[in-house]
């Protein structure tokens, strides 16, 4: 008898959250038909088929960007006086 009794305390002391349980059950059962709702027409409206391609972006011509002249070399240094400053550097 005692067990049966502590067995009654148990389920006693769980009634609360069973009943929030249920209350919350409730509320999803209520509101299902309303995100079902919501859910076909968010389709209904980024239904994309049969809308074809997307549009082509015009293109933008590009700008035309003027090549910088080389500056000219130094008059006073030629190739074989470069070559050397080039070996006492190393």
């Amino acid at each position: 008898m005692v067990n049966v009794f502590s067995k009654m305390q148990s389920l006693s002391k769980m009634m609360p959250a069973v009943q929030d349980f249920e209350r919350r059950l409730g509320i999803l059962h209520q509101v299902e038909p309303i995100i079902e709702q919501a859910v076909s027409t968010l389709e209904k409206v980024i239904d994309l088929k049969g809308m074809g391609p997307p549009p082509k972006a015009k293109e933008e011509p590009k700008p035309v960007v003027e090549e910088e002249e080389e500056p000219a070399a130094s008059p006073g240094i030629d190739m074989s006086q470069l070559a050397s400053l080039l070996g006492q550097a190393q």
